[in-house]
């Protein structure tokens, strides 16, 4: 594990090929993360990250963010075809019938997440406030969860009267529980956090909301991302003006619900 959550997420979906190149791997990660990615294809151990593992004990380390290089990663030959992350089937069914019981029958269930953690490098550009999102209360047919979690997870509750948004992020344990509630969900719509990467990479469908100057992943210009199939990007028009990029995803919630 280095740098984020987000980054391990995208790359541990390289276990499998590193697994196929025989041994035994070990993948040392954050505890947030220990639940969830020992579930990942090619990965015999998961342990908590520390500074106390035993080189004796393995032949080779590696960065997770090394791997593409080592195995020749263009754009085309991205490991994207199938999902590498899974949800435990108990907490799966935990969140459905907490969901069922919460949403209105026959809307669409839409998860929503604002604002990354303030200690992230690049958080006064990724990060919008819920009041921000306000155009998309009017969409009709949808059932809103805050997937938020952290201090601005607040601001759900000076919207509640305007916009009823039932809030799931206070419940959230570890990323495990985050898989399994995104599971039963319809859509997820975020900022540029963890969250994007645990719903891509269950293979789930994400509208992803990017600054003016987005991170490297996500390239400087097109809809769509090559790590993600079903992750569709909607990019700022003015440097820290999210209304352009809200209003049109307001426009494609309002096809998706009156069809």
């Amino acid at each position: 594990h280095e740098q984020g959550f987000g980054d391990a997420l995208q790359f541990c979906r390289y276990l499998r090929q590193v697994k196929e190149r025989g041994g035994w791997v070990t993948l040392s990660t954050r505890q947030e993360l220990v639940s969830l990615l020992e579930r990942v294809d090619g990965v015999d151990a998961v342990v908590v990250q520390s500074d106390e593992l035993d080189s004796n004990d393995y032949d080779l380390y590696v960065p997770l963010l090394s791997l593409p290089l080592i195995f020749g990663t263009t754009v085309r030959s991205i490991p994207a075809s199938v999902s590498y992350l899974s949800a435990c089937e108990e907490r799966k069914c935990h969140w459905r019938e907490r969901i069922d019981q919460e949403s209105a029958a026959g809307t669409l269930r839409v998860g929503l997440l604002w604002a990354g953690s303030r200690y992230g490098w690049n958080d006064y550009q990724r990060s919008s406030a819920l009041e921000e999102w306000l155009a998309l209360r009017e969409v009709p047919g949808v059932s809103y969860f805050s997937l938020q979690m952290g201090a601005a997870a607040a601001q759900a509750a000076g919207c509640c009267k305007e916009w009823p948004i039932i809030d799931l992020g206070k419940d959230i344990q570890d990323f495990a529980d985050t898989a399994a509630l995104v599971e039963n969900l319809d859509l997820v719509i975020t900022v540029d956090t963890a969250l994007a990467h645990v719903a891509g990479g269950l293979g789930k469908e994400v509208w992803l909301l990017l600054p003016v100057l987005a991170d490297w992943r996500w390239l400087e210009s097109g809809e769509t991302t090559a790590w993600y199939p079903q992750i569709r990007l909607f990019r700022q028009e003015v440097s820290g003006g999210w209304a352009g990029a809200i209003q049109r995803v307001a426009e494609e919630l309002v096809q998706r619900t009156t069809k």
